[in-house]
């Protein structure tokens, strides 16, 4: 009997140590694990490895990934099955998964992911195969909500958040994770405001500043782009009850 041949991809995860429930470190899901584990697996199922492929440190937002690239195309000239470690190590958004799921199918390739013990080749595979890509992005909007939350709720409270403080802020010198008013910079916000207000627009407010010799932040000429920003951010403030 042939066996079935198989492409195995790897791709980093930048996370260098994780914490098991009770604690205790988890091996770092490197390369080199991930590989040694889909071989172990293909191994035990008897398939014959045609091809490995990897992406170091690479992000899964996209499969704009050389590696991954390689895998996929030498999956479909060969028929096989894509081994992974994880279906979070091929793409991380559920519409791009289903797309690549149906792909393979269609040129009778099947995917197999030992973490979620998930074979799409057959129907029931296939179900829970998008059934986890749906809530695994569940999750990552949902931590994305919470990061949005804590920000919101540090910035009511007057808590730096980003590497930059907004416009007419600057960090309190006492605390580095509290922003108080640069007067200054105040003054001219509450100019950029005014003008607004009336009916300017960003390039004219830019050019009037610059010719009333009042700086931008970075010391150079004032821009439409900068004033947009700076315009669109003191709105926001605003939507969400904080000071401008």
């Amino acid at each position: 009997m042939i066996p079935k041949h198989a492409i195995i991809y790897a791709r980093y995860s930048p996370r260098p140590t994780k914490k098991a429930a009770d604690g205790t470190d988890v091996a770092c899901e490197s390369c080199s694990m991930q590989i040694e584990l889909c071989r172990s697996y293909c191994q035990a199922m008897q398939w014959l490895i045609v091809g490995q492929y990897r992406d170091d440190e690479a992000s899964g937002a996209t499969v704009d990934r050389e590696g991954w690239q390689q895998a996929f195309a030498h999956a479909i000239r060969e028929k096989a099955t894509l081994v992974i470690y994880s279906m979070s190590r091929m793409i991380r958004n559920t519409e791009e998964g289903c797309a690549i799921e149906r792909q393979l199918r269609k040129a009778g390739c099947g995917i197999a992911s030992l973490r979620d013990h998930v074979d799409t080749s057959n129907a029931a595979g296939r179900f829970v195969f998008h059934i986890m890509l749906a809530a695994d992005e569940f999750e990552r909007e949902r931590a994305a909500e919470r990061t949005s939350d804590s920000h919101k709720l540090n910035q009511a409270r007057g808590r730096r958040v980003g590497s930059k403080p907004p416009y007419g802020w600057t960090t309190d010198p006492a605390d580095g994770k509290r922003l108080v008013a640069d007067l200054d910079e105040q003054r001219v916000l509450a100019e950029i405001l005014s003008l607004d207000a009336q009916g300017l627009g960003p390039s004219i407010i830019a050019k009037k500043l610059t010719r009333e010799g009042k700086p931008a932040r970075n010391g150079k000429p004032w821009s439409h782009v900068v004033i947009t920003g700076i315009i669109r951010l003191a709105a926001a403030r605003l939507r969400t009850g904080r000071p401008i």
